[in-house]
């Protein structure tokens, strides 16, 4: 899976665990996305965090391993991520950026291979 907000809004979903309905709809030419917390009944308009394209959201998700590593490949210049997660070790493929590598890693802990 591509890095970007549909790999975005899975992570939210799946290992940041942010329970909202995902509605995709133009707005001036862009796709948002409706949040809410259905117990507080908390609605935010706006996209999910750039998990899988910015390093300091990406973080936010390493936080949830109980041990990470991320490492770049000096042959291929690729990332890839790995650790301890919800107890058991899982790691990502070799992809471009380490951000993309940690959403990966992240969603394989939780039993979603996209």
């Amino acid at each position: 899976m591509n890095p970007g907000r549909g790999l975005d809004a899975l992570v939210a979903e799946k290992v940041m665990q942010v329970p909202y309905d995902l509605h995709s709809f133009k707005k001036w030419g862009a796709k948002a996305f409706l949040i809410s917390d259905k117990n507080d009944g908390y609605y935010m308009f706006g996209p999910p965090s750039p998990y899988s394209t910015d390093m300091g959201a990406a973080w936010e998700v390493a936080e949830k391993f109980d041990r990470v590593c991320v490492e770049k490949d000096t042959a291929s210049g690729k990332w890839k991520a790995g650790g301890w997660i919800f107890d058991k070790f899982v790691s990502s493929h070799l992809v471009d950026t380490a951000p993309h590598a940690i959403c990966l890693a992240a969603l394989k802990a939780v039993g979603y291979q996209p």
